[in-house]
């Protein structure tokens, strides 16, 4: 026992530096908390929220149980070596061990998490994985043998511990196994009254655009989201507010513009009376189980203030920003996706931030666990999945090489992975009899530039260039781009559809969602007066049923920090970071108060009605701000510098829109 110990307490700490050194050689992130020695504020105000220190525990926790799990590995093999070749030193028994470990251990993780920073060639992958694993395969069989032959275990602890033994060797197995230990949620003793109210199911697609489905093109991209649209009333002249998620949401919840709610950007903190009057409080006042989902949470901070009994997903705030990509590493790696994940890296577990290992399956599986069975009472459900966002790769997602259509092959990749997903919760739904009577509602928050040029945002030419070298990439940077804020709209009723299917002609914008199921299931919002319109006239039939403007911004896009479709270097994000602040009481990063009246100063506006089209584009470098218009039809594209100059038609869009956002827009 001795002997165990010391050797035991050799390996751990081998394995700690090991590990230790790996998470410094192979993480970038190193370089962002330690620049030039010197912690920035930013960070240094996280480590003292109670938040960070919780999950810093957890994270010290999980990393210092993976370490003894290496370390029993190696010893176990460095035993059963010597066991089988007396002759050998310990030492070299030790070194085998380490390196079979080792290369065990990265052909798993190149396999497995292609875009990890721990990896190595696929064939060397491959290579390493035959020879190591075939190697402990055989060193498991003979040991397992002898030690029954020689009844070394005739005792039952002794069985037991054995037992344990082996249990915690295969302990990563289960990390694709979570959903045997979930035990799926309640909703409460309230029950279905007679008239049934439906369930409501909303379904976002973050960065999903309309035309890469059905809806606007033949595409056989998105099959499961197709398959949805052809039995579905769609909405294809849908537009976000902000084509940012956080404000996006916020106009979906309140049945406002988001800016109504004082969100102008993400990661802003809304007004409390309109959480208060957030839609989702009415549905619970009527008898409605609410629940919210998402697997992102870094930059769209929705809780249960918006009136959700329950919210599911990620850790949300500075432990997702620091700890969540601290996980890359062979070893760690192995267990995030799975129970041990949850518990010790709730923060990397289901999170798509953390693209490496975020796997959409276990966010499935999550989902899986949280959601009632056969609920006693009507379902507010809400679910925002995020895969097709940038830098759109996750856990398994190809190696896409560097070619000049690399971001749309990429775009398209993550899209029909997140096309999977939206077919797995279907039918995970309909196994839990929740789509026997329900409305659901797919739609997306925004949508997304692929490099198109911003000057032919119509497919036209304009008559002169709006800035010098202008593309289109991201989403919430420029109103001159429908890419970015036409979104999906579609209405599905499941058990009592009684609705011609198909497309509608009616202008629409996020907002219009809740309205429209209030009306159609008689919840009052009590005299709110909301932004959003009911379309239930236009989904019962091709009725038209408001003709307004449509009104929308740009999100957060500082002039220090340039996105052009590639990696923004280290000195912009440590801009970035400069803009940010922490709440010292719940651990969560928010734009500074003098950031959000500054950055207000540069955002683009744009509003839409029949066909004409007006924007005020942001200050060029002399503050200057050009108009942008097109009249009705095929009208040709015209640059105003002046409001005087713009015609009488755009005009009133100006004053009308000017009601809504005051001191902004008129001159």
């Amino acid at each position: 026992m001795v002997t165990f110990k010391k050797t035991f307490l050799f390996i751990f700490l081998i394995f700690t530096v090991f590990h230790i050194l790996s998470m410094f050689i192979f993480q970038p992130s190193i370089a962002l908390i330690l620049p030039e020695k010197v912690i920035p504020s930013l960070i240094q105000d996280a480590f003292k929220t109670q938040h960070l220190q919780k999950y810093l525990i957890l994270f010290f926790t999980g990393h210092l149980i993976i370490i003894c799990w290496g370390s029993l590995a190696t010893y176990w093999m460095s035993s059963t070596i010597l066991h089988f070749h007396c002759a050998v030193r310990p030492i070299l028994a030790l070194a085998g061990s380490f390196f079979l470990l080792f290369s065990l251990l990265m052909g798993i993780n190149t396999i497995l998490f292609p875009h990890s920073q721990v990896t190595v060639s696929k064939p060397t992958a491959w290579l390493f994985l035959l020879l190591s694993g075939g190697i402990l395969t055989i060193l498991t069989i003979f040991k397992i043998r002898h030690d029954i032959q020689t009844k070394k275990y005739r005792t039952l602890p002794a069985l037991l511990l054995y037992g344990i033994f082996f249990a915690a060797l295969s302990l990563p197995q289960f990390a694709y196994m979570p959903s045997f230990f979930f035990i799926p949620s309640e909703t409460g003793n309230r029950t279905l009254d007679n008239e049934k109210p439906p369930h409501i199911i909303l379904i976002g697609i973050d960065s999903l655009r309309p035309d890469f489905t059905t809806l606007l093109h033949n595409t056989e991209i998105t099959p499961h989201v197709n398959a949805f649209l052809n039995n579905a009333i769609a909405f294809p002249e849908t537009y976000t507010p902000i084509a940012r998620t956080f404000p996006a949401w916020v106009s979906i919840l309140t049945g406002k513009y988001p800016w109504d709610a004082g969100v102008d950007f993400n990661l802003t903190v809304p007004d409390p009376e309109a959480l208060a009057k957030a839609l989702p409080h009415d549905f619970k006042k009527a008898g409605y189980f609410t629940f919210f989902a998402t697997d992102e949470k870094r930059f769209s901070n929705i809780d249960e203030s918006f009136g959700f009994d329950a919210v599911a997903g990620p850790v949300m705030g500075a432990a997702d920003f620091l700890l969540a990509t601290f996980n890359d590493t062979a070893l760690s790696n192995l267990f995030i996706n799975g129970l041990f994940g949850r518990i010790f890296f709730p923060f990397s577990h289901t999170n798509r931030p953390a693209h490496i290992t975020y796997d959409p399956a276990t966010f499935v599986r999550h989902l899986n666990a949280k959601l009632p069975n056969n609920p006693r009472s009507p379902a507010f459900i809400a679910i925002h999945l995020c895969l097709p966002h940038y830098p759109f790769i996750w856990k398994n997602a190809p190696l896409i090489t560097d070619t000049a259509d690399k971001r749309v092959k990429e775009y398209t990749l993550s899209l029909q992975a997140a096309d999977q997903q939206f077919g797995s919760i279907i039918e995970m739904l309909e196994r839990k009899n929740l789509l026997e009577n329900a409305w659901v509602i797919l739609l997306s928050d925004h949508g997304e530039g692929l490099g198109e040029p911003l000057h032919q945002p119509y497919g036209k030419s304009i008559n002169a260039p709006l800035r010098q070298g202008d593309i289109d990439w991201g989403h919430g940077t420029s109103v001159l781009s429908p890419r970015q804020y036409r979104v999906m709209l579609a209405f599905r009723r499941y058990g009592q559809n009684s609705y011609e299917t198909g497309s509608r002609r009616q202008q629409a914008m996020l907002a219009d969602i809740l309205p429209t199921l209030m009306e159609d299931l008689k919840i009052d919002p009590k005299g709110v007066n909301l932004d959003g319109i009911s379309l239930l006239p236009a989904l019962k039939s091709h009725h038209i049923v408001k003709d307004r403007i449509l009104f929308f911004e740009t999100g957060l896009n500082p002039k220090d920090i340039h996105f052009n479709g590639g990696k923004i270097e280290k000195a912009e994000i440590y801009a970035g970071m400069s803009l940010y602040t922490i709440n010292s009481q719940n651990g969560r990063l928010l734009l500074k108060s003098n950031v959000i009246e500054r950055e207000k100063k540069y955002k683009e506006y744009g509003m839409i009605q029949n066909g004409h089209f007006l924007a005020l584009l942001s200050p060029d470098q002399q503050g200057s701000r050009n108009w942008f218009y097109r009249q009705k039809g095929n009208a040709e594209f015209e640059i105003h510098e002046s409001f005087a100059t713009l015609p009488h038609e755009a005009i009133i869009m100006l004053h009308e829109v000017g009601k809504k956002r005051p001191n902004i827009l008129t001159p």
